[in-house]
């Protein structure tokens, strides 16, 4: 499909795509092998950036050599480069926004080949496995690989793996969309690995019923719905306990959030009805809830800090992204026209001019406090920066930025 329909018409694409195998040409700052060990540096955060590099003639925009062009994932620490992998179909690796990640300072990539699944780090394979699977959830535990792959050719069937042996699987399993979290849809809390999806089932009439699990270390835990709960509209792990965005039918189409054995109720107004709910898990128990309330053909973003007190935003803008860690909040929003971003961290905004290209949720990070968000602009002659707590730093790339990840 090309990088072009991710970027087209819209400030954040959401490429899908392929990647990751042994490569002898992997080319790395310290030299062969490709690894990017941690030299002696100065107290504070590490901040590492990935990013596709094109050649300089060549209109990374539009794309039309998708796939052919010699192109390069690229892996920076404190905006200097340290290792770069070629890319393209005879490297499985893929240029794709969404195939590449940064875990512990090193660069994870995947990809699927008409019958297998590749996982590489730094540019050379770890471990390959039968099927297409597309990464809703990558993480790393010392020497395990987990993987959550959803089957890249229907959309449903989930697999979870450990270094590449599956642990548990449905092949009727969905999951929900996936945002910026470190790891996606794998969370680990109280040192279990959980995750949540649903099965969808067809009544009588045509009314579609989703029934949603609970997987904590590959055992699968029916999610029952308490009376009044007409649907769970998504789910999440922190601080020990389960959280369940959920729509009542009590008055009205109404929020309600549970937390264990807690019901809290969410302010959305008289006949009023939501949509796009995300709980963002925000350290020591606490959350927020992002989403949309719809008041007749009225859509108002709105954002839930952890006592449930609602902040809307103007009518008409949309919430590209939100971030939530150790009692900090960012998000970010653009206008009507979907340019320029802004973002607001802990109440305070800044307006970013020019326009810029968000590629995924990946490219923002809240971490210790400070707000990292990696843009890339429209100005293909412009270099793509790193803004930290709005301090801009431009990164020598011709091409995109895709992930930021911070190390301490």
């Amino acid at each position: 499909m090309g990088l072009a329909l991710a970027l087209a018409g819209c400030d954040k694409g959401d490429g899908l795509g392929l990647l990751g195998r042994s490569r002898a040409s992997t080319e790395s700052r310290r030299g062969s092998g490709g690894r990017n060990e941690e030299d002696d540096h100065p107290e504070g955060p590490r901040v590492w950036l990935s990013g596709v590099e094109f050649p300089a003639a060549y209109d990374w925009q539009r794309d039309t050599a998708y796939g052919s062009v010699d192109a390069r994932l690229v892996l920076f620490r404190d905006g200097e480069r340290r290792l770069a992998i070629p890319a393209g179909e005879k490297h499985h690796v893929s240029t794709d926004p969404d195939m590449h990640r940064i875990v512990g300072g090193h660069l994870y990539t995947d990809y699927s080949s008409g019958e297998a699944t590749y996982i590489g780090r730094d540019g050379k394979e770890l471990f390959r496995f039968d099927g297409r699977e597309m990464m809703a959830g990558f993480l790393v535990r010392e020497t395990e690989i987990w993987t959550l792959g959803l089957d890249r050719d229907t959309g449903r069937g989930i697999t979870l793996r450990k270094n590449g042996e599956p642990v548990f699987t449905d092949p009727q399993g969905r999951l929900q969309a996936g945002d910026g979290r470190e790891g996606g849809l794998l969370q680990e809390d109280d040192g279990h690995l959980y995750f949540y999806y649903y099965q969808e089932t067809r009544k009588n009439g045509g009314t579609v019923v989703r029934n949603w699990y609970q997987v904590c270390d590959g055992r699968a835990e029916n999610l029952l719905l308490p009376q009044g709960v007409s649907a769970i509209l998504d789910a999440c792990r922190t601080g020990g306990k389960t959280i369940l965005a959920t729509l009542t039918l009590n008055g009205g189409r109404n929020l309600t959030v549970l937390r264990g054995n807690e019901s809290l109720a969410y302010s959305t107004g008289v006949g009023d009805s939501v949509r796009g709910i995300r709980i963002l898990p925000a350290g020591g128990g606490k959350f927020y809830i992002k989403g949309e309330i719809l008041s007749g053909s009225q859509v108002r973003p709105v954002l839930w800090d952890p006592e449930g007190v609602p902040n809307f935003l103007q009518t008409g803008t949309t919430i590209l992204d939100a971030f939530a860690e150790s009692g900090h909040f960012a998000y970010l929003w653009t206008n009507p026209q979907g340019s320029p971003v802004h973002c607001v961290v802990d109440g305070f905004g800044q307006s970013l001019e020019g326009r810029n290209h968000y590629i995924s949720s990946h490219c923002a990070r809240l971490s210790g406090g400070s707000f990292y968000l990696a843009l890339t602009p429209f100005d293909r002659s412009a270099k793509p920066f790193l803004l930290k707590d709005g301090v801009r730093q431009e990164i020598p790339l011709y091409g995109y930025l895709t992930y930021v990840s911070i190390t301490r």
